[in-house]
């Protein structure tokens, strides 16, 4: 986003110190909580480096004051004022925090915000577990600006020291859990039997998590990162207009795909599992189990017309294995079925605890292939490619390629720094036929094309750049380089809470003037849909003077062709709005097209893509953000949009495209094989 600022308006509002140290930085340093709990500064910031911002309503600081305590508290420490304009041309994000940081003491209830050691969380009164009357942990949304001020989101859980004793040697907080009151603890706290938390997750396998956007009810999207977001933009508009304005960054595309289903890739699947003998294994025998091989078996037989070899699997075979989910063998590590799975053959493992099957819709309504299993089909698949070494589940031929097109991804030990590089190479003929192979960092390598990777991969210090995400090119000197970015596209949030606040289940609708557009609107129909508008007049009628629009809804039947003409005549007659219709394509387009579909765009000399979700899956919510993803090139020739409809298919990710060329995804899978 663009971020501006008043200079002159800061100046005559606020003071900020800048309380500089010789060496060293904040991250442990008692300076930013003696500043906000002591000093009694607005807010205060700091990122690595010797340098902490301290902000002050004008008429109230007192610099020598100030001075003397955060001297005192560390001898290294200088403190100095600094104009807002000057902080701003090196640290712009920074002083975007500095005056964010200040909500919670801006606002006349700033309990929703906390500016605890130079964050700002935001935190709800549900993102709380207890273990009987004691306060185990509590989840946050730190609302933090990257050095390109791009908004940062991410869920902090505070976990009770009592519960995580390894959590002891970290930086404490003080919790106030009927004020919502968070703050850092201090060395002279007078009370000691308070409970601590520190920043860690209670238990290492479950992480608390905020969803991205969810739509079904207001009450869904104010708890939702997106809706929270808008909560904190339009706070920052109410509480901080003077002196800084936020402006959402928007780009024209140039390329639009995913608008509709991609080729069904489902038939070329279910053909490649037919060529080879499928086997079952159940290794768990229970009840749960014996109930999934029942399903397994009619669900393949009655979709996919495949049925399972009896007997024992031999080399280049397909396997589905039944096991324990991963939990279990860390109790029974001696019953590992993971480690048992044989070699030689085409395994894939279904775990019994997360894989129940129903063969039924969602509403249990009529009989559907469950989608949990229709992923394990195109895993198998894929690991089938993958061991024929010939692409069968997407119809390569088709893209036209007259040359190999080359996928390379670069991993590093981050535990081990003296350990090289790892490279990991797929090479796609034009016909389909796949070739695979990998090698290790090396400082004298005679290969030029290997040395032309490496130079992309490795930083000037031998380093392995973590923002790049792989690489795809037809000429060696001519590479695409795909990153990842800090930004994140957006709904139409406005337009998404003004939709959803004027369809609130709770409110009341007269009934009369409902009834008269409903009558109005049947007067041109006839047959069974004037019978249907009768019925909706008849049951209304039975609310009385009254009726709540969750049961006028219900009523109208949404679902049906009659409901929403129904919902959108009476809108267009009362102004009341029944359903929000928020799914229809009209609105899919206009509230939800920056998350939904393949979208590329340029901006100089760079190109840059997004892969969202499909319109057809949306249901009422979405769980992650669609990152962008920049890609640039060591030749003279950027065309990424060439390699755009490797995005564009539906077998590697639930309900959304792709996010890098699918190739990827049989280069990780290879790759895990070789381990």
């Amino acid at each position: 986003m663009e971020i501006a600022f008043d200079f002159e308006a800061i100046a005559r509002e606020f003071s900020i110190f800048e309380a500089r140290r010789d060496q060293g930085n904040y991250w442990k340093s008692r300076v930013p909580d003696v500043a906000l709990q002591e000093c009694r500064a607005l807010a205060v910031v700091y990122e690595q480096g010797p340098s902490c911002y301290i902000l002050y309503k004008r008429d109230s600081a007192e610099q020598y004051s100030l001075k003397q305590t955060l001297e005192r508290c560390e001898d290294n420490v200088r403190v100095q004022e600094i104009s807002a304009q000057a902080l701003a041309e090196t640290k712009k994000h920074l002083l975007a925090q500095l005056l964010c940081n200040a909500l919670p003491s801006i606002q006349t209830d700033g309990a929703l915000y906390h500016n605890v050691t130079g964050k700002l969380y935001y935190m709800q009164s549900g993102w709380v577990y207890r273990r009987k009357e004691l306060l185990a942990s509590f989840w946050t949304l730190q609302i933090s600006f990257a050095k390109n001020c791009c908004v940062k989101l991410e869920v902090k859980t505070f976990s009770n020291v009592c519960i995580r004793q390894d959590l002891k040697n970290r930086p404490q907080y003080l919790f106030d859990p009927q004020c919502y009151i968070l703050r850092r603890a201090l060395r002279d706290d007078a009370d000691k039997n308070i409970e601590h938390f520190a920043i860690g997750a209670l238990n290492q396998r479950r992480k608390n998590t905020v969803p991205f956007l969810e739509f079904g009810s207001l009450s869904d999207y104010k708890n939702c990162k997106v809706g929270i977001l808008h909560q904190f933009l339009q706070d920052v508009r109410t509480w901080l207009s003077p002196y800084l304005s936020f402006t959402m960054i928007s780009f024209d595309e140039s390329t639009h795909l995913g608008t509709c289903s991609s080729d069904n890739s489902m038939e070329g699947i279910r053909n490649r599992l037919r060529e080879i003998p499928l086997y079952l294994e159940d290794t768990v025998q229970n009840e749960e189990s014996r109930i999934l091989v029942s399903m397994l078996r009619y669900e393949l037989d009655q979709y996919s017309q495949i049925a399972f070899v009896e007997g024992t699997p031999g080399k280049g075979d397909a396997l589905l294995r039944i096991i324990h989910h991963p939990p279990f063998y860390e109790d029974h590590p001696e019953d590992d079925a993971y480690l048992k799975a044989p070699k030689d053959c085409i395994v894939q493992h279904v775990t019994v605890e997360d894989f129940q099957l129903t063969g039924m819709n969602r509403r249990g309504t009529r009989e559907k292939e469950d989608h949990k299993l229709l992923k394990v089909i195109q895993e198998l698949a894929i690991k089938i490619d993958i061991n024929r070494r010939q692409m069968t589940c997407y119809d390569w031929p088709k893209l036209g390629f007259h040359k190999p097109v080359t996928f390379v991804t670069a991993t590093s030990d981050y535990t081990d720094k003296n350990k090289p590089i790892c490279y990991d190479m797929l090479r796609v003929q034009p016909d389909g036929k796949l070739h695979f192979e990998s090698w290790q960092q090396s400082f004298c390598e005679d290969n030029t094309e290997r040395e032309k990777i490496s130079a992309v991969f490795e930083t000037s210090y031998g380093k392995l750049d973590s923002m790049i995400k792989g690489v795809v090119y037809e000429e060696e000197d001519n590479i695409h380089i795909i990153y990842d970015t800090d930004r994140y596209t957006l709904p139409d949030m406005q337009g998404l809470k003004q939709r959803l606040s004027a369809t609130r289940d709770e409110e009341q609708i007269s009934v009369k003037p409902l009834m008269e557009a409903i009558r109005k609107y049947s007067y041109d129909l006839s047959g069974r849909e004037r019978e249907q508008c009768q019925s909706i007049l008849d049951e209304i009628a039975q609310h009385g003077i009254q009726v709540s629009r969750r049961d006028v809804r219900r009523i109208f039947n949404l679902k049906s062709k009659l409901g929403r003409e129904i919902n959108q005549f009476v809108f267009e007659e009362t102004g009341v709005l029944i359903g929000n219709t928020l799914k229809s394509a009209e609105n899919r387009e206009s509230l939800f097209s920056p998350v939904l579909g393949i979208r590329h765009f340029c901006e100089g000399d760079a190109q840059y893509y997004y892969a969202g979700y499909l319109g057809k899956s949306m249901n009422r919510s979405l769980p992650h953000a669609c990152r962008i993803r920049k890609v640039c090139s060591t030749g003279q020739t950027l065309q990424f949009q060439r390699y755009l409809p490797l995005l564009e298919v539906d077998f590697i990710r639930a309900n959304g495209w792709t996010v890098i060329p699918f190739p990827f995804k049989y280069l990780r899978e290879w790759k895990a094989q070789q381990k």
